[in-house]
């Protein structure tokens, strides 16, 4: 599986709002719904890794405090 970091997809998601059609007069927003449910998919599986990571992270920081 390829690492994909979390907080570019987060920025993914970000530019596909921002390429999305406003619908007028209402705060709705029409988006592709094809590359959405994608980054959705790779959130998915790139936020265990991210977790797995920050925890092996988190008992390093231990291990060098005691």
């Amino acid at each position: 599986m390829v690492e994909i970091d979390i907080l570019y997809l987060v920025d993914r998601l970000e530019s596909l709002l921002n390429e999305g059609w406003r619908v007028p007069f209402t705060s709705n927003l029409i988006i592709n719904e094809d590359k959405f449910l994608d980054i959705i998919d790779h959130m998915r599986t790139s936020i265990p890794e991210e977790v797995k990571r920050a925890q092996r992270i988190e008992r390093e920081r231990e291990r060098i405090i005691a």
